[in-house]
């Protein structure tokens, strides 16, 4: 209960390491729950300012400003990150998140659609968020089609897989069960150590 010794603590903390993540999303907590709004925004410049490469300043920041009805500076800040790949190799996957939690499934889906194509090494992670919108969009018999493409062109993604299989069990009717089992089993025949699958 002795929350300005705490905050003195972090920010003594902080001064020593202006990169520790854990401590600025502490002191955030405090000056939220004490309803000090222009400290919290002061903390969070500071911390881009501090880390200027730090992904979860930026998206933290942005976050902010998103809850304070700020769409346009919060899409800002994360374009920016967009626009600097070599920094923010992962930013265009961050960019669609942000749309997901500002609920605008259309411009998140084009967002990871083109993260599909333009960054191969995490297609499969940028795959599973399209599938994930088709599903929260209620677009159940294409997300089965697409998990389905994905898990068979990456057999020992557990994701993938998983997902798959999730899907199947969802969308299975009476008529269908056994099909879907049967595809669960070739699932877990390929990764045999998961349990989840095997479950």
């Amino acid at each position: 209960g002795k929350s300005d010794d705490a905050i003195a603590l972090i920010q003594d903390t902080l001064a020593h390491d202006k990169t520790w993540n854990r401590g600025y999303d502490l002191l955030l907590g405090q000056y939220l729950h004490a309803n000090q709004r222009d400290k919290a925004e002061a903390l969070l410049k500071q911390h881009i300012d501090a880390d200027p490469k730090s992904t979860a300043a930026v998206m933290e920041y942005a976050k902010f400003r998103l809850v304070t009805n700020d769409f346009a500076g919060a899409e800002k800040l994360m374009q920016g990150m967009v626009s600097n790949p070599t920094v923010f190799p992962t930013a265009r996957l961050a960019l669609g998140d942000f749309y997901m939690q500002a609920n605008k499934p259309d411009l998140a889906l084009a967002t990871y659609q083109q993260g599909q194509k333009d960054d191969a090494k995490n297609a499969v992670t940028y795959g599973e968020r399209i599938i994930a919108i088709q599903v929260a969009t209620k677009h159940l018999d294409q997300a089965l089609s697409m998990s389905k493409d994905l898990a068979d062109k990456n057999p020992k993604d557990l994701t993938a897989a998983r997902l798959y299989s999730g899907l199947l069990l969802e969308t299975s009717t009476h008529g269908s069960i056994g099909k879907s089992v049967d595809e669960i089993k070739k699932l877990s025949d390929k990764n045999p150590g998961d349990s989840l699958l095997r479950l």
